[in-house]
């Protein structure tokens, strides 16, 4: 199973995993884009993913003055076009259930952090909540014991 989870903006941090009947972290891949780089790589696997993960991104009174970034709307627009066109499944989490599923200690000792990233730490984030979420298996249930 492939999947892969962004944290959309400007600098769109990404994760990936094909995901075996064990969970490898050596599996995981991870890093930034600019969000029009992002979208033209997530354009040329689709075909391949079997799980799109995104951190949602809500508009409210305080967006324009903390994170005016209609870019990130977009990038989840571009993400939502190719799953349906690939028939895709694909899921938004919301930021705080992500960092509070998995915190920076946690991602030290399952071997993922990315120092210097803090996008693809994002990323990453949503790709393990994913993984315990919307998985089942041993993969999973390996995962969950390593976070413990």
């Amino acid at each position: 199973m492939i999947i892969i989870a962004a944290d959309p903006g400007n600098m769109t941090g990404w994760a990936s995993v094909s995901l075996g009947e064990h969970w490898d972290p050596a599996e995981v891949a991870a890093g930034q884009l600019p969000a029009d780089e992002f979208c033209d790589w997530i354009a040329t696997v689709g075909s391949h993913v079997d799980l799109y993960l995104f951190e949602t991104f809500t508009i409210n009174n305080n967006t324009q003055r903390k994170s005016p970034q209609p870019i990130a709307l977009e990038t989840i627009g571009v993400m939502k076009f190719i799953a349906r066109r690939k028939r895709v499944k694909i899921i938004g989490q919301s930021p705080a259930s992500a960092k509070q599923f998995v915190n920076d200690a946690q991602l030290r000792k399952i071997g993922l952090w990315q120092p210097g990233k803090d996008h693809a730490r994002d990323a990453i984030r949503h790709l393990v909540l994913g993984i315990v979420s919307q998985t089942t298996g041993q993969a999973q249930q390996e995962l969950l014991q390593s976070l413990a």
